[in-house]
C-alpha cells in the first residue's frame, strides 16, 4: 500500500487478509472497529444530508433513510459521532 494510506486502513486490510480463517475478524468484528465505525457513520451522515436535500425536492430518500438508521443501530453506531 502507498505510504500515504492511513494506518487504520492498513491495519484493517492486514486483518482481513489473514491466511488463517480462525484469526480473521468476522464481519461483525470489522463493523465494530473504531476506524470502520467512524467512516461508516461519516458516510451515512453525508448520505442523509444529501437525502435531506433531495427529499425537500421530491421525497425520494425516505426508504433509504430508514435502512441506513437500522444498519447503524444494529452495529451500535450513533449518528453525529464523527470523532476520528
Amino acid at each position: 500500500l502507498p505510504d500515504e494510506t492511513p494506518a487504520g486502513i492498513k491495519d484493517l486490510i492486514s486483518q482481513i487478509l489473514m491466511k488463517t480463517p480462525e484469526v480473521r475478524p468476522s464481519a461483525s468484528a470489522i463493523l465494530n472497529q473504531h476506524y470502520v465505525k467512524y467512516h461508516l457513520a461519516s458516510f451515512i451522515a453525508d448520505t442523509e444530508n444529501i437525502c435531506s436535500i433531495r427529499s425537500k425536492r421530491d421525497q425520494s430518500c425516505d426508504t433509504s433513510r430508514g435502512i441506513q438508521k437500522s444498519m447503524l443501530s444494529s452495529s451500535g453506531i450513533v449518528l453525529g459521532s464523527r470523532e476520528p
